[in-house]
């Protein structure tokens, strides 16, 4: 990947004041074409249009349970397990 080229691209599958649907799989396609990993919050679309982590090709989904009658303040980040993270150790100290 050049120094041009983005690391993730994040949306809303959903909008939730407008109630516009993002075409996710379109975006996607295209984010991916350009070596981005891709990422959607289906939060809002959840329970009310198709949420198909395969379809959609993300590589990383948000949900939350407070949608369909869960309890709130429960929520899954789905992770494609080809997707590998690097994180920073934020409990270390200098």
């Amino acid at each position: 990947m050049n120094e041009h080229n983005p690391g993730l691209v994040s949306g809303h599958a959903g909008e939730y004041e407008t109630g516009v649907i993002q075409d996710v799989a379109g975006i996607a396609e295209l984010a991916r074409a350009h070596g981005a990993n891709v990422h959607t919050d289906a939060i809002q679309g959840l329970g009310k249009i198709p949420v198909d982590f395969a379809a959609l090709k993300v590589h990383a989904m948000t949900l939350s349970a407070h949608k369909i009658y869960g309890p709130k303040g429960a929520a899954a980040l789905i992770v494609d397990k080809r997707l590998l993270f690097e994180t920073a150790d934020l409990w270390r100290r200098a």
